[in-house]
């Protein structure tokens, strides 16, 4: 496969896809097209990066100051955690783990 990217061929194709992503990110109009084409990665919600932790729904949005949480907060709370389902899976790893080390020896 690297060779493929190292002929001229690989070369063309790699400048041909390039451009191609170049000519979709662009904002302004091409032919054929009745409204501007804009492309942005939309930010995740807090709740949603709770739903991605395995946390319930606004889990981090606790009082805050006078008021609730802001976002930058929440994310950053978020940043700092773990996969409630990835810690849960490890438990029961090592649990296993130890069970079966317990039946050996015994």
């Amino acid at each position: 496969m690297l060779g493929l990217w190292r002929s001229s061929e690989g070369l063309g194709l790699l400048r041909e896809a390039l451009s191609a992503l170049q000519t979709a990110w662009r904002p302004e109009r091409r032919e054929g097209q009745s409204a501007p084409l804009t492309s942005a990665v939309r930010r995740l919600t807090p709740r949603e990066c709770e739903r991605l932790m395995g946390f319930p729904d606004d889990y981090t949005l606790i009082p805050w100051r006078k008021g609730m949480a802001p976002d930058g907060p929440r994310y950053k709370g978020l940043g700092n955690s773990w996969a409630v389902p990835v810690v849960a899976w490890i438990g029961r790893r090592i649990d296993a783990q130890l069970r079966a080390s317990e039946a050996r020896a015994a």
